[in-house]
């Protein structure tokens, strides 16, 4: 199933009761994944119409397609309706705008600066000098640590720039490749 705020995949939660969407860091109500998995997986009823327009982007929970945000939200796939659930999934499960900012290929400790990671951001992304920032390491496990951007210079200039990010208090042993760093944007 697919998350009806970003479109993401969903995946199930440590314990096994619900979904969740890892990139909008919102787990759904039992009530909400029931009502999902009836209407877009199991297709054993179709969604209520409220007969009101609602604002937003959304995605089709079965397909992960978007939605038309017209006279409801309807799917042009699969033709469904998301209405009688878009009041819960608003009030009721909140979704984070974040992005994920890179994933760890490699990462270099240079003694006085902290833990440089690879590959860099484009230069055109590093909007701000310090982050604060989410890990997600592959086992799981999460941390939010401060992170640095920084452009580094080179003569001749590269065709495209690009910015190193540089984490203090942190150790190789604390980041394993494949981690994933989400910065929130909202």
């Amino acid at each position: 199933m697919f998350c009806p705020k970003c479109g993401d995949a969903m995946t199930a939660t440590r314990d096994g009761t619900t979904l969740e969407c890892v990139r909008g860091n919102m787990e759904l109500s039992v009530a909400m994944r029931a009502g999902l998995v009836e209407i877009f997986v199991e297709r054993r009823r179709s969604a209520k119409r409220v007969g009101h327009r609602f604002g937003g982007e959304w995605f089709c929970p079965g397909c992960g397609g978007p939605m038309i945000v017209d006279d409801g939200v309807q799917c042009p796939r699969c033709s469904e309706h998301l209405d009688e659930l878009v009041y819960q999934l608003v009030e009721l499960h909140p979704h984070r705008v974040r992005r994920r900012l890179l994933v760890v290929e490699e990462r270099f400790e240079i003694a006085g600066r902290g833990l440089v990671l690879m590959p860099g951001v484009p230069a055109g992304e590093a909007t701000r000098s310090e982050l604060s920032v989410e890990l997600l390491r592959p086992d799981g496990t999460t941390a939010v640590v401060r992170a640095h951007v920084e452009i580094t210079f080179a003569v001749p200039l590269p065709k495209e720039r690009w910015a190193t990010v540089r984490l203090e208090g942190v150790t190789k042993a604390d980041l394993p490749i494949g981690t994933e760093l989400w910065l929130d944007e909202g």
